[in-house]
């Protein structure tokens, strides 16, 4: 038992107080009388004296003894342990994906759930709730209170994570369970206290942290880089990089098999590979810290299919970071058309279209147009137009400074800095500046070239500029902003970018209108598009059973960041299909050398500390309420039936 106020127990000074009232009681002169039956209705007076007499046995003085000794107890707040109090314990689960890495057969997330029965089983009553440490920590729905409810709860808890942030996680945790709460941290590497960290906080208790290292200290071989050629690459490239560790650095080599393979198409676009044909492999000696790097020029056959890097390594511990998938990145160039009559600018518009990869065609085909006077153009083609000044037009020419609308996906990487631009200054360019210099605009641009853009929306991008007084056309300016301008008309495409993404990054999902049908009512209110996402594949290209995922696409737009690696199919509203694949590969989780088996802490709560207590004041007030209440009946109630005549003896 605890007392709210110790001090209070100083009251308890007022019981002989009480007993030296009653000690000292009035002495009566001592009178013979001939009988007695005529006073046996008067009571004896009690009150005090100064003479000090043999004290009485009586019930009002043990009652009122009783009530006082009870309301001091009551002041001074006494509180007790409650009845079926739980030990608040919050588990902190490493949810990176080297948590798989097995020994013995039994990988380092069962050993984590053993040691989690081990120390919850000391501690008698609890309540468990759950911490899931990826990159960005997160509660796990379910909360247990015995040990079947802990394994029923953590079944959720399957490490695929990129990284693990356990000081977030910890935050979180401490966060979830409140000041009382003890925290269990379960990961496979030894505890590393960061100064500026949670663990290391003032107010935190080093030991209210319990940390449970259930790793084992091994060789692996991973993939640790797989990068497909994205859009505008000239050849299907595939770049991959494997990495070997061990906790001995003098290690032998060992072999490792290394293969590309390319996917056997499903029955469907959204069903998983039937299986994979190998397009190239090759046995490389690798020693501990070794890094191989391949490059890859895939075959016409591969136009179209994901592919998957894959290795293999005797003894390997961890099959996760064994392979990579990656989705068709390339898709077909920008078709434009260049219609220039100066011939300065129509070599320079030639030039940089080129360089950016595009596809020459004729206006009426071109998604992308370059021209100096108005040229018809498909519906929704961008335009770049470039305004040369009149003959007898003011001009000037700018040295800068140049100001640039950062913001703008034509600005990406687009510097003026030391040219000469020459432009006409009484221009009026329609659109939002691009760059100005004063307050003569150089660059405009209509519409918005952004990826959150509505497909069909067509852009177009004025330039004031005098080829011909300018310096701007043999600059490296010139070919960033064309580049800039087929990015941003390339990702305006129908469809799915980046084609492969790491875990964590987004991607974007563009579709046109939906097909219209010619049988529905056309004052229907129609639905908001919305695409179907489905997994096909686990990081090393096993079928996924997936099911398919809605996803709004208002206006036709919208973003996707998947938390799990794999093969991914998408189906827009206007009935495009496409695929991606996200990507998951870290050096720093694929090596287990610093991996170990360790404790830290401890998880066994202190009584002042982490108890839950209940005042007693009120009952003891109510006690004394109760026993002043009795003692009034016995003075007054008793009284009264004393002083009651007996039977045949008149009043």
């Amino acid at each position: 038992m605890l007392m709210g106020l110790p001090l209070a127990l100083a009251g308890l000074v007022a019981l002989p107080i009480l007993g030296g009232i009653y000690l000292l009681r009035t002495r009566y002169r001592r009178q013979v009388v001939s009988a007695l039956f005529l006073w046996q209705a008067v009571a004896q007076a009690s009150g005090g004296g100064r003479k000090r007499s043999r004290m009485q046995a009586s019930w009002p003085l043990l009652l009122e003894l009783l009530a006082l000794l009870l309301l001091v107890l009551a002041a001074a707040g006494p509180r007790v342990l409650a009845a079926g109090q739980r030990v608040p314990v919050v588990l902190v689960l490493d949810d990176s994906f080297s948590m798989a890495a097995t020994a013995d057969g039994v990988s380092a997330r069962d050993r984590g759930l053993a040691a989690v029965r081990d120390e919850l089983a000391g501690l008698g009553r609890f309540s468990v709730a759950a911490v899931v440490a990826g990159p960005v920590p997160a509660r796990l729905a379910a909360s247990a209170r015995d040990a079947a409810g802990v394994e029923e709860a953590l079944a959720a808890w399957q490490p695929d994570a990129a990284a693990a942030d356990l000081d977030a996680g910890i935050a979180l945790a401490r966060e979830t369970g409140g000041p009382d709460a003890r925290l269990l941290v379960v990961t496979d590497r030894p505890r590393t206290v960061d100064e500026n960290g949670p663990e290391a906080a003032p107010s935190a208790d080093p030991d209210a942290v319990r940390w449970l290292a259930v790793g084992e200290a091994a060789g692996n071989a991973a993939v640790t880089l797989a990068v497909r050629s994205a859009d505008g690459a000239a050849a299907d490239t595939l770049l991959a990089e494997v990495t070997r560790t061990a906790p001995d650095p003098a290690a032998p080599a060992r072999p490792v098999r290394v293969a590309v393979e390319v996917e056997v198409p499903g029955a469907g676009s959204d069903d998983p590979p039937a299986g994979w044909n190998v397009y190239r492999a090759s046995s490389v000696e690798m020693s501990p810290g070794q890094t191989e790097r391949f490059r890859v020029e895939l075959p016409a056959s591969a136009a179209g299919r994901a592919v998957r890097v894959r290795l293999a390594m005797a003894g390997d511990p961890l099959e996760a970071d064994d392979a990579a998938v990656l989705a068709p990145g390339r898709r077909p160039a920008v078709v434009a058309a260049s219609v220039v009559a100066d011939p300065r600018l129509a070599r320079a518009a030639d030039a940089a279209l080129a360089a950016a990869g595009t596809q020459r065609v004729p206006p009426s085909e071109a998604e992308l147009v370059v021209a100096n006077s108005a040229v018809p153009a498909p519906p929704g083609a961008w335009r770049l137009m470039i305004d040369t000044p009149a003959a007898d037009a003011a001009t000037e020419s700018f040295l800068g400074p140049f100001l640039l609308d950062e913001a703008s996906p034509l600005a990406d990487g687009l510097s003026l800095g030391g040219l000469v631009w020459t432009a006409a200054t009484d221009a009026t360019l329609p659109g939002r500046p691009l760059a100005t210099a004063g307050f003569t605009p150089l660059v405009s641009l209509e519409g918005d070239a952004s990826a959150e853009a509505p497909v069909g929306s067509a852009v177009t991008a004025r330039v004031n500029l005098d080829a011909a007084r300018s310096t701007v056309l043999g600059a490296a300016a010139w070919p960033v902003l064309v580049d800039n301008l087929v990015r941003a008309r390339r990702a305006a495409r129908p469809g799915v970018a980046p084609a492969n993404a790491p875990v964590g990054v987004a991607v974007a999902l563009r579709s046109g209108p939906p097909p219209v049908d010619p049988a529905a009512d056309p004052e229907a209110e129609l639905p908001e598009p919305a695409a179907s996402i489905r997994r096909l594949t686990d990081a090393t290209g096993s079928a996924a059973a997936g099911e398919a995922v809605p996803l709004p696409l208002p206006a036709g737009v919208g973003s996707f960041a998947p938390d799990a690696p794999g093969l991914y199919a998408a189906v827009l509203p206007d009935g495009t299909d496409a695929r991606f694949a996200v990507t998951r590969t870290s050096a720093a989780e694929s090596d287990l050398s610093a991996a170990a088996t360790a404790s830290a802490g401890t998880l066994q709560p202190d009584a002042a500390e982490a108890a839950e207590y209940r005042g007693l004041a009120w009952a003891l007030g109510l006690a004394a309420l109760l026993v002043l209440g009795l003692e009034a009946w016995l003075v007054y109630g008793g009284s009264a039936a004393a002083t009651r005549p007996p039977e045949g003896v008149p009043a």
